[in-house]
């Protein structure tokens, strides 16, 4: 049942819209906490495992979300975190070991937990935030677009979240590669890698050669992610009997994509959220296309290859594809090699 002595706080951090794949990674991470006996409380704002007990857990009902969202989007999402940390640093007591919290907003609560004597385990969901600033400036400069930069506030207290935190759990060598670089030394550093159900996510049918050849992406549609690689990869193939799928919300690069949303043979489906929709999708989809400008182990990537899918991802990605062997491993902005 774990040590006993070992009490664990646990709060996601997830933003109250999220999709399906965050809030499983969180309930499956607090139902095995719980299950070891560890689970002192844990902070959530979605649904979690039924077997975990209601007492043991915290649900946030309370939130300014719906006033938030009549901000823009680099206030809105950032300020429903502050929100969360303000909340979740309310539960952080004595008598606890372990604060386990998600990236995003959690300054207030992980100085409290340092100061209460905890360790802090910071889960980082990307690379570090100056590296995808970095490559996000030379994407949006390569379009010709103007590059909008994280509110300062924002930003400040992300960096600091990461100087405060004793460790920071990352999914992928690629986020753990660029903390080393910018100077986080490597004992700060956990590499744990995402994993998958592979008993509901897993193959379907054999699909026949003459069917229609589904090409799928699925992640938020936006440059971040080299949709526009993509679409353009698409523009020179000109396949027949073929479409590509793409499966998420959107960024705010509407304007890009909007000439393409009359080809016949594109599919804009939006966010999906239902397990079952989304199986489909994947057992139906012929290959997998993640051509992210930069990223870090994206839970789809897992979900895709149990589903029997090859992939096409970029070094960027940071996802656990073997090139020539569970797919192919391109150069980043290169819409010949997606080709």
């Amino acid at each position: 049942m774990g040590n006993p002595c070992a009490r664990v706080i646990y709060s996601p951090v997830t933003s109250i819209d999220n999709f399906w794949g965050q809030q499983e990674i969180s309930s499956r991470a607090i139902s095995a906490i719980s299950k070891r006996g560890m689970l002192k409380k844990a902070i959530v704002n979605n649904e979690i495992d039924s077997e975990i007990p209601e007492r043991l857990c915290y649900r946030v009902r309370s939130q300014p979300a719906r006033i938030f969202s009549v901000l823009p989007e680099c206030y809105c999402y950032p300020a429903n975190r502050v929100w969360l940390d303000y909340v979740t640093s309310f539960f952080i007591r004595y008598g606890c070991d372990i604060f386990h919290v998600g990236h995003g907003g959690a300054l207030l609560s992980l100085k409290k937990a340092k100061k209460n004597r905890m360790v802090t385990i910071l889960e980082k969901a990307n690379a570090h935030p100056e590296y995808q600033l970095q490559m996000m400036r030379e994407e949006y400069a390569l379009l010709g677009k103007r590059f909008r930069k994280p509110v300062k506030y924002f930003y400040k207290r992300w960096l600091k979240e990461l100087e405060v935190a004793d460790y920071l759990l990352l999914s992928s060598r690629f986020a753990y590669n660029s903390f080393v670089k910018y100077g986080f030394d490597p004992k700060k550093l956990i590499l744990l890698p995402l994993g998958v159900d592979i008993d509901i996510f897993k193959p379907g049918r054999d699909r026949k050669k003459e069917e229609k050849f589904i090409v799928l992406f699925r992640c938020r549609v936006c440059f971040k992610r080299g949709v526009q690689y993509l679409l353009k990869a698409w523009d020179i193939l000109k396949l027949e009997n073929a479409e590509l799928v793409l499966v998420g919300d959107y960024a705010g690069d509407e304007p890009f994509l909007a000439k393409y949303f009359k080809n016949k043979n594109i599919k804009f489906m939006g966010a999906v959220n239902d397990r079952d929709t989304l199986i489909d999708i994947y057992q139906n989809s012929s290959v997998f296309v993640l051509p992210s400008i930069v990223d870090a182990d994206p839970l789809v990537t897992y979900e895709a290859m149990a589903c029997g899918l090859p992939l096409i991802v970029t070094h960027n990605t940071g996802s656990m594809v073997r090139d020539k062997t569970d797919g192919f491993i391109v150069l980043i902005r290169d819409a010949e090699a997606i080709a």
